[in-house]
């Protein structure tokens, strides 16, 4: 890929799909502190105070990545744009009923989803779906 070129959406949906991951699997471990034996904790409270702090403040952080408005960062708008260019080529969905649910007030009961793995250059009619919840595209 060239800077000129975008990325696919696999590969939006792939980059999306690990910062999501990650940011979960911080909040996870930030979690299970919290959670932790008070018996231990307390023995080492700085240490498991820093690091619950550590791991709450890395999960915002992938959070706050998914909505990124630095020019070429890979985000959430960037998946609904790329989708909405692709919008007639996807197998399940009309371009009219990918548009219907990508509007303003629907993103949130948008899902995009690849189904291959396979980032070759495949095209999206093969390689990709949408599932909206409540849409007529099911």
């Amino acid at each position: 890929m060239t800077d000129n070129e975008s990325p696919s959406l696999e590969a939006i949906l792939a980059a999306l799909m690990n910062e999501v991951v990650f940011g979960r699997t911080h909040l996870k471990i930030a979690r299970a502190i919290r959670a932790a034996d008070p018996v231990v904790v307390h023995a080492a409270q700085t240490f498991f105070g820093l690091t619950q702090d550590a791991h709450l403040e890395a999960a915002q952080m992938y959070a706050a990545k998914l909505y990124d408005k630095t020019q070429r960062s890979v985000t959430v708008k960037s998946v609904l744009a790329e989708a909405n260019r692709l919008a007639g080529s996807f197998f399940h969905c009309s371009a009219e009923e990918v548009r219907t649910v990508m509007l303003p007030e629907n993103p949130p009961l948008c899902v995009l989803k690849a189904a291959s793995k396979n980032s070759g250059g495949a095209s999206p009619r093969t390689n990709s779906r949408i599932a909206c919840r409540n849409s007529p595209c099911n």
